[in-house]
């Protein structure tokens, strides 16, 4: 755990920009399974137009609250990006209640027969639900890849899928951790460290990691929590989704 004299030299002239709490939070924190853009409310609580108590709540970004979907940074981020966060999420309550987001379009809903598959997928309940990782419908996040493209035609082939595009990320000062890439670059290498239940988006300069082939990581070892009944519902939907 982050510990009480790690957390006290944090001092305000080493604090980033505001702005780059922003990009940190855009990145690791507003997403559909948590709190939404600019503080609003999303799965997770409104963050933007409440007080808070700095130290409390740098405690809560790097270890996480137990037994809640809450995960703790201090392995995915930099100690000064969980500073630069904490920081901008304070901000956020001196300028009131973060504006409701976008409705965003979406298509007529699937029939009854198949709408247990949509539910499924998007599971509020699960905090590694298979939306909190695929993107579909419009909802979730495209971590992995579209579902519905890349056709599975059974439980196995679904409990498989995106298996070979992950990577063994391996960072100078780090221990090796198993990753999705991002589009590659010469000078930064962004990439999903899949470390956690949760995906955390991570950048490193391009001279300071190293990708390799393989991983101990497995998709069928996150698709556990699904039992075979309800893949089956999960892909019944998707073969409605991407039609005929």
């Amino acid at each position: 755990m982050i510990t009480l004299a790690l957390l006290l030299a944090q001092t305000p002239a080493a604090k980033p920009a505001i702005a780059r709490g922003a990009e940190v939070y855009a990145r690791s924190c507003a997403v559909v399974y948590c709190h939404g853009p600019q503080g609003a409310a999303g799965r997770a609580p409104q963050l933007a137009g409440r007080e808070w108590e700095r130290f409390l709540l740098l405690l809560t970004v790097a270890n996480g609250v137990p037994r809640t979907s809450m995960p703790g940074f201090q392995n995915q981020l930099k100690l000064e990006e969980i500073d630069a966060v904490v920081d901008y999420i304070i901000s956020l309550s001196k300028s009131g209640p973060a504006p409701a987001a976008a409705p965003v379009a979406k298509r007529p809903p699937a029939p009854p027969a198949i709408q247990r598959g949509r539910e499924l997928f998007f599971d509020a309940a699960r905090v590694d639900s298979c939306g909190s990782c695929h993107e579909l419908d419009g909802w979730g996040v495209a971590v992995g890849p579209d579902l519905a493209a890349a056709r599975p035609t059974d439980i196995a082939s679904l409990r498989k899928v995106a298996q070979a595009r992950v990577k063994t990320a391996r960072p100078r000062g780090e221990s090796p951790f198993p990753a999705l890439a991002l589009e590659p670059s010469s000078a930064e290498v962004r990439l999903y460290d899949l470390t956690g239940r949760l995906p955390v988006l991570r950048a490193f300069p391009a001279a300071e990691i190293s990708l390799a082939e393989g991983t101990t990581w497995s998709h069928a070892a996150v698709t556990r929590a699904y039992p075979d009944k309800e893949l089956s519902a999960i892909l019944a939907w998707l073969r409605w989704l991407r039609g005929p």
